[in-house]
């Protein structure tokens, strides 16, 4: 059953069309995506179909009276001294008066009889609800009292989300809701959307969350709305499909139209020569009577392909155009050793609070590792550590010296607001003419060059910082959230560009799709440390619903044990994704060899030895002998060269 309809919507801003005979409908229970180019009027079409919007042409219709619709805005506001209890409370009743909530005429009578709930016996019914509401939505740990400002992003998500529950909506419009969320809080909305029982218009930049969540998309473009069956990936594949037919067509008709006019050109020659033919035989009647005859039939001929090349080009398409978007091509100079980073037991601490300790990796060359983990587990922490910006509280952390450092901070800090663009980029290196073409890669054109950096949009601040990363040379990209302010089509030439790129990579990022298409190894930060997930992220996701094996050892110190042989709780499939966490048992060294033989050490454990020998050979030749620690980096170099060795002599 149709829930409502969009008919001929059009929206403008003095002269310029946000939005231009859209249309089309949505059926109740329908969850469906609407995508566009930045500035192709997404927001504000979810503005005119709650209400709060007018639209200068056309109209929204509902098909039943009665329909709740929740707005949940990209930009949410809250009081300045709103509480979670506050916030929720609104949701019982206590909003005021929007037409953009609620579409029929008794909204003033449901709002004074949720007052009304508050001062009798049903305000029992009403705590219940917001308890209830608290848990649905996982706010239990905040409380109801907490102050609206000092929850997270993510949390401020949920708290929306939870009071748009309890206004009973029955369509939700969701503006870019997966902002701010960490891994577990996008599951969670993934989960929340397919189990609403109403419908979901979503505008989303999160293409894996798309993928999740939409059965229909709606494409904004100049010429109105266009419908797509299918989730995000389908819509591409369909748009894709569409391009290649019409290049075709283009290519075919271009090919068509060189041909007639080449025929057309020998024609017009024939006719030439005939004419000019008939002219020096007049003594002979019937040859001059040939000849004209030949002439004009060749004319005949060269006006009907002229005809045909008329009709030709009024039924010829435009060239497709793909859109703009940036052009990025990564390269690596490759000159490295094959150990670039290593991790042994590092530990972070502000004060008094521990991000995490007893963290191990490693990062050889032509790794590509992505770093996930919930908000505030350290994963920008570690990118800061790596790059020098920061020094670990506890532990140990190696950097090659033949690495060469880039840093994508996420809060483009990087950037000199006083500089002009074309100064920026100069600033990182490179030629003027060589700079000048680079920014039209990246969509910085004609005067834009001359703009001042802290003029930039979010979105233009992000290509100038990914342009500066190119001119580095560097062979080690630390990339914190490099598609955050992207549209669509941008992520997607990051994606091939990391896809192709030939060097190393620690990627910290929201976007799941960019994850899946890019990583081959996953640090995840849990439970305080850092385990590593051989495999790519879709691997990683498997192992932790628990449908593929998971190779695990712990990184404490205590927990190098031998492996159980035989049986069913030997873990030996090596192919298939696992995690890896790795430490030395500094304790117990003489147990290194039978730790060894029962457990077959993997390429990169070894490489982590290794350099934990190169680090305690540099320790020893620096500490005393006299040096109580001298004794202890000993036993710890013996009992790791014996791993090492014992694992070689296989």
């Amino acid at each position: 059953m149709l829930l409502f309809t969009v008919e001929h919507v059009g929206k403008s801003y003095g002269p310029r069309d946000v939005l231009k005979d859209v249309s089309f409908s949505v059926v109740e229970g329908e969850k469906l995506a609407v995508v566009g180019a930045n500035g192709a009027g997404k927001t504000t079409l979810l503005k005119i179909i709650a209400g709060s919007l007018e639209p200068d042409r056309g109209r929204v219709v509902f098909f039943r009276e009665g329909v709740r619709v929740g707005y949940l805005p990209q930009d949410m506001s809250f009081a300045p001294d709103a509480t979670v209890r506050t916030e929720l409370v609104r949701g019982l009743g206590y909003q005021q008066l929007d037409a953009g909530w609620v579409h029929d005429a008794d909204h003033a009578n449901r709002v004074g009889r949720a007052v009304e709930a508050f001062s009798g016996v049903e305000i029992c019914e009403a705590e219940g609800r917001i308890m209830e509401a608290l848990s649905r939505f996982e706010l239990v740990e905040n409380g109801l009292e907490q102050p609206v400002s000092t929850l997270s992003g993510g949390e401020k998500t949920r708290l929306a989300l939870a009071r748009l529950w309890l206004e009973d909506a029955d369509c939700l419009l969701l503006d870019e809701p997966t902002n701010h969320l960490d891994e577990n809080g996008l599951r969670w909305l993934e989960g929340y959307v397919r189990a609403f029982p109403g419908t979901v218009v979503v505008v989303s930049h999160d293409r894996y969350f798309l993928d999740q969540t939409v059965s229909r998309v709606i494409a904004l473009g100049p010429a109105g709305a266009e419908s797509f069956p299918g989730n995000y990936t389908s819509y591409r594949k369909a748009m894709e499909e569409r391009f290649q037919r019409q290049m075709r067509l283009y290519l075919e008709q271009a090919k068509q139209s060189r041909k007639l006019k080449e025929a057309i050109a020998r024609q017009m020659e024939w006719f030439r020569r005939a004419h000019r033919d008939a002219g020096k035989n007049t003594e002979i009647r019937s040859s001059d009577v040939f000849y004209r005859h030949r002439a004009e039939k060749l004319a005949r001929r060269a006006k009907a392909t002229i005809r045909r090349l008329e009709r030709l080009e009024t039924e010829r398409v435009d060239r497709p155009q793909a859109g703009r978007s940036i052009r990025l091509q990564l390269t690596s100079d490759g000159k490295s050793g094959r150990h670039m980073v290593t991790a042994s037991d590092i530990r972070k601490s502000y004060g008094g609070r521990c991000v995490f300790s007893g963290a191990s990796f490693a990062v050889a060359r032509g790794d590509k590792v992505g770093l996930v983990g919930p908000n505030g587990a350290g994963k920008t922490t570690i990118l800061r550590i790596i790059a020098g910006y920061e020094r670990v509280s506890e532990g140990e952390m190696w950097v090659s010296p033949s690495v060469r450092v880039a840093y994508f901070d996420q809060e483009l800090a990087s950037l000199a607001d006083e500089r002009t663009v074309m100064e920026e980029v100069l600033s990182a290196g490179g030629e003027r003419q060589r700079v000048r073409l680079l920014l039209g890669c990246f969509l910085f054109s004609g005067d834009s060059v001359h703009k001042r950096v802290g003029l930039l949009s979010l979105g233009e601040k992000a290509r100038l910082t990914l342009l500066k990363m190119l001119l580095s040379n560097a062979n080690l990209l630390l990339l914190d959230e490099p598609t955050n302010y992207l549209d669509i089509p941008s992520r997607e030439r990051v994606e091939e560009a990391l896809e192709d790129y030939d060097g190393t990579f620690i990627l910290v990022s929201h976007d799941r799709y960019l994850l899946s298409r890019v990583c081959n190894k996953i640090f995840a930060l849990e439970g305080g440390t850092v385990r590593v997930y051989l495999g790519s992220y879709e691997d990683y996701l498997r192992v932790l619903k628990g449908n593929a094996p998971c190779m695990d050892r712990d990184m404490r110190k205590d927990s190098m044990k031998p492996a159980k042989r035989g049986g069913g709780e030997a873990r030996q499939n090596k192919k298939a994704p696992f995690s890896e966490t790795w430490a030395v048992d500094r304790d117990t060294p003489g147990n290194a060899s039978d730790n060894a033989a029962a457990n077959a050490l993997s390429e990169d454990e070894r490489l982590l030895l290794e350099n934990r020998l190169s680090v305690l050979a540099s320790r020893l030749a620096e500490v005393s002998q006299d040096d109580p620690e001298y004794q202890k980096l000993t036993e710890e170099f013996i009992s790791v060269a014996q791993r090492v060795a014992s694992r070689n002599s296989k």
